[in-house]
């Protein structure tokens, strides 16, 4: 296969994947798993054959095998790992596979307004640092909304730790807000400390497993009317990064980095 066609190919397998994978994402935080793991079937088919197109051009194995390990290894076990631990779901880490693998080779991939960038650094890194990036700016941007919009307001008692693990993690939100929406996980944990008295403690682990339980304890509190739905409680956004991830493969396909 001649090269020149091999990057297309690739964008728009990736793309006819991701595009889609983005939108069930951002609407329902979550993917089928037959079509998660049909791309991962595809990555390995495609990154065999880009593996093979470099070991024409870079005929060292001993040194294309330790780029590829390098390309391929290092970000899916961490989002491994944070899968694991409850702060993202497994399809993240499978499509970050899947796209490693893709895109693990040192090949040129051409952009439409450049002239094409060496993958010093391996295409997903690039991809991934993007989309992290796009992210902590989206967060940040709606921080600050929802502080003009609702005040900055965190209850007497807490340590700067505490305060400062809220600015950075979490948003401001009336409780009916909250119990409306699935993808919040509660930060500032509301409780009653004595009878008819409210107390906060932070939560640290903000894992997704917890989410369900938390939203319990906090209709209970409503039911005791010792919590009203117009209060304020902090709870941090469960962001869809599949979405920030096609996003950033867009902004690569189109003037490269």
């Amino acid at each position: 296969m001649a090269f020149e066609y091999l990057p297309l190919i690739d964008y728009t397998i990736t793309l006819l994947f991701l595009i889609p994978f983005a939108i069930l994402d951002y609407k329902k935080r979550d993917i089928p798993d037959k079509y998660i793991y049909l791309f991962l079937i595809v990555a390995i088919a495609l990154g065999i054959v880009g593996f093979i197109e470099a070991l024409g051009l870079y005929p060292v194995l001993s040194l294309l095998l330790t780029y590829y390990l390098i390309a391929v290894l290092p970000i899916p076990v961490v989002f491994w790992i944070l899968a694991k631990l409850g702060y993202i779901g497994l399809a993240d880490f499978y499509i970050l596979l899947s796209l490693s693998i893709i895109y693990g080779n040192p090949l040129k991939y051409p952009a439409v307004y450049s002239l094409g960038t060496l993958l010093l650094a391996p295409l997903v890194y690039k991809v991934v640092i993007l989309a992290l990036i796009i992210q902590i700016v989206a967060h940040y941007l709606v921080t600050i909304y929802k502080w003009g919009r609702v005040g900055f307001r965190l209850p007497p008692g807490l340590s700067l730790k505490d305060k400062l693990f809220l600015l950075l993690t979490s948003w401001p939100l009336r409780v009916r807000e909250v119990l409306e929406k699935e993808f919040y996980t509660i930060t500032l944990i509301p409780y009653e400390r004595e009878p008819g008295k409210l107390g906060w403690r932070v939560n640290y682990s903000m894992s997704i497993e917890e989410k369900s339980g938390l939203r319990e304890a906090v209709l209970k509190l409503l039911d005791s009317n010792i919590l009203r739905e117009d209060d304020i409680i902090w709870a941090s956004y469960g962001h869809p990064l599949i979405v920030y991830l096609a996003v950033s493969f867009v902004v690569y396909i189109i003037v490269g980095f």
